[in-house]
């Protein structure tokens, strides 16, 4: 399954279907050329344990959905590069073709698969926070951790997915309605490995492609980047099954 589309966020990360393979005959077209940290931030402030939580989590859903996972091993390690020299080794050693030389704006393999990397593996946020939020404990005074869910380590219902925190309908191109129980903080990978629980699938589960106001969604980026919430209706296009 691959998906495509004019223009996606820099916090989402997308690969196209590799139809029109791009030429890496030209070395002044795939070289990486810049590589400068982009400028972002969280949607609340988070620490540096939760912003490593989420790009483990990129990191290990990435593969699992289409592109090569030689490559995304190399971006990993090109994300953890220090300079542009030691970045363009690790990008040349695969090779990688960057169009306009800037890893912010994405690469192909020489299959022509793209890769679209989100902002949170290539630099910290502009309001990373040192700590936890603290309160005035009302019995003696002293400060406590504020009591309210972290995302990134809340206790889960089935091993590697966040507690549900809302429910939204995933509407089938087989014309089939499902209610599902889902965490805000989900990425779409995971959406997916909810409806397989729910329908009882194994290994040989259909390929699934979400839609949300008919926009394509990556599988990597999370219902709350996408602004999805409670009782929101996503599509979804079942594909390849062989159960």
């Amino acid at each position: 399954m691959g998906c495509m589309q004019s223009r996606m966020g820099r916090h989402d990360a997308i690969i196209t279907d590799g139809a029109l393979p791009i030429s890496t005959s030209d070395s002044a077209s795939t070289q990486l050329k810049e590589f400068n940290p982009p400028k972002w931030a969280s949607d609340e402030p988070m620490t540096l344990e939760q912003l490593q939580s989420q790009r483990d989590a990129f990191w290990d859903t990435a593969p699992a959905y289409e592109g090569k996972p030689e490559v995304w091993e190399a971006l990993r390690r090109l994300c953890e590069c220090s300079s542009l020299s030691e970045a363009r080794a690790v990008a040349e050693a695969v090779p990688l073709n960057f169009p306009t030389g800037k890893v912010t704006d994405g690469c192909y393999d020489t299959l022509g698969n793209f890769y679209l990397l989100p902002s949170y593996c290539l630099s910290l946020p502009s309001n990373l926070s040192s700590s936890p939020p603290t309160i005035q404990s009302p019995s003696n005074g002293s400060e406590a951790p504020l009591l309210t869910p972290d995302p990134f380590s809340q206790k889960t219902l089935v091993d590697g997915l966040p507690a549900p925190n809302m429910k939204v309908r995933i509407r089938f191109n087989t014309s089939e309605d499902l209610l599902a129980e889902v965490s805000r903080q989900d990425t779409l990978a995971q959406v997916r490995e909810r409806i397989i629980l729910a329908r009882g699938w194994g290994a040989d589960a259909p390929s699934i492609r979400f839609i949300y106001l008919g926009k394509i969604l990556a599988p990597t980026s999370t219902l709350l980047s996408h602004k999805i919430s409670d009782d929101s209706v996503i599509q979804a296009q079942v594909s390849d099954f062989k159960a």
